[in-house]
């Protein structure tokens, strides 16, 4: 067998080094190479043990330094790692949205009756909702851990009844990949996080309010906090 680069490395005692949130079987996968011929079964084998290993790492880490988090920490790790999202930071998006309250919902005085009157005016493209049960209130409110805005939840595929939202497994998942989408979009978590609360077309628009910055600038500021009691940073 031909070592591969990285398998020279391990057997100079230099494994390869994983970067931040980026999950690598290293020692397990050094041996693997070292000693055994080629074989990709082993390989996805060994990195979804360490998959599992870090997941649940994350988990008990977060039991500690985010006790908001604690009946849903599970929930939320995995989502986070479907939408490879470090998951303190959708941890300090959820303290900052919902304070691990996974029944919070939220309608603006001032911004709701606004958007009631948009979705009014756009009658035919909520029809499917509102024969679901959905009112123009529930389409204009923030719903669950991430309070997500029921409007954006429906446009994502969230084809349910409003009250399905407040479920902490599929609040978790929207909100990842929503924030995930974000980043995409926008090259950046901070950019992604005043997207998240001031809306995309704002963000596209180059109109980010200030409250929008202040948001993100404090969940990034939780993010460093949960990294460093985990001794991540």
């Amino acid at each position: 067998m031909t070592p591969s680069s990285s398998s020279i490395d391990c057997l100079n005692g230099n494994p390869p080094s994983p970067t931040p949130y980026t999950v690598l079987a290293t020692v397990s996968t050094c041996r693997v190479e070292s000693y055994t011929p080629y074989n990709p079964r082993v390989k996805l084998a060994a990195a979804l043990t360490t998959l599992l290993i870090t997941t649940l790492t994350w988990a008990s880490n977060l039991n500690t330094c985010a006790p908001y988090i604690r009946s849903h920490v599970n929930t939320l790790t995995s989502a986070a790692a479907e939408f490879n999202i470090p998951p303190e930071l959708l941890t300090a998006l959820v303290k900052q949205e919902s304070y691990g309250d996974p029944n919070a919902t939220l309608y603006y005085r001032g911004s709701g009756p606004q958007l009631e009157a948009l979705y009014r005016s756009q009658a035919p493209r909520w029809d499917a909702a509102l024969k679901m049960g959905w009112t123009y209130h529930d389409l204009a409110s923030s719903m669950g851990l991430t309070q997500m805005l029921g409007s954006t939840a429906w446009s994502m595929g969230a084809h349910y009844p409003p009250s399905k939202l407040l479920e902490p497994s599929l609040n978790l998942r929207l909100g990842a990949r929503y924030l995930s989408d974000m980043r995409d979009r926008f090259g950046s978590w901070e950019t992604a996080l005043e997207a998240f609360n001031a809306g995309e077309t704002r963000v596209a628009n180059g109109d980010i309010p200030l409250m929008s910055v202040g948001y993100a600038e404090r969940i990034i500021n939780e993010w460093g906090r949960l990294l460093a009691c985990e001794g991540r940073q």
